[in-house]
């Protein structure tokens, strides 16, 4: 009488992941034509960091999750014109979010842009660096440089503290 039972597990484990397709948006990550290419690492103790999930958010609902199992910088390109959360999850280590804007105006939206970041990692049992579980960064197009960057504004705030401005050209 086993197989019966067997044979209804998997159809129910089989209609939930044709309900989960069925219900999919529509993804906004990798898509053709220009956007904003993003590289992030995870750091810890200077080093890269494997194995930890990214889940991509658009507008607060789930667009994609992404098991990243080499210490690999990750490389994803966001349609123009959204805005993203993602979530970088990894066992003994706090959540961290990132948060990025790419709405910009309609004569960038037919150019590529970029932007690479690196995000410390910090364990369980110390605690955060970021007021209340906030995200650690937000990433938006900065008209007076022409180029995507993270607010400082916000860097500060969420810190607590000033952060010292580094010239990296010199």
């Amino acid at each position: 009488m086993r197989p019966p039972h067997i044979f209804q597990f998997i159809a129910t484990i089989a209609m939930l992941f044709l309900n989960q397709a069925i219900n999919a948006n529509p993804k906004f990550i990798n898509q053709e034509g220009p956007g904003l290419q993003i590289s992030s690492t995870l750091m810890y103790n200077e080093e890269r960091v494997p194995d930890y999930q990214l889940i991509i958010y658009d507008e607060n609902q789930l667009t994609d999750t992404i098991f990243v199992a080499k210490a690999k910088p990750v490389c994803l390109k966001l349609s123009y014109g959204h805005n993203y959360s993602i979530r970088y999850i990894k066992q003994g280590f706090h959540e961290r979010v990132v948060m990025i804007d790419t709405r910009v105006c309609t004569a960038k939206q037919n150019k590529m842009s970029d932007f690479d970041f690196e995000i410390e990692m910090i364990p369980t049992y110390k605690n955060g660096n970021t007021l209340y579980g906030l995200p650690v960064a937000l990433i938006n197009y900065d008209y007076t440089d022409n180029k995507f960057e993270y607010s400082r504004n916000y860097h500060r705030q969420v810190r607590g503290k000033e952060i010292k401005e580094i010239d990296i050209d010199n």
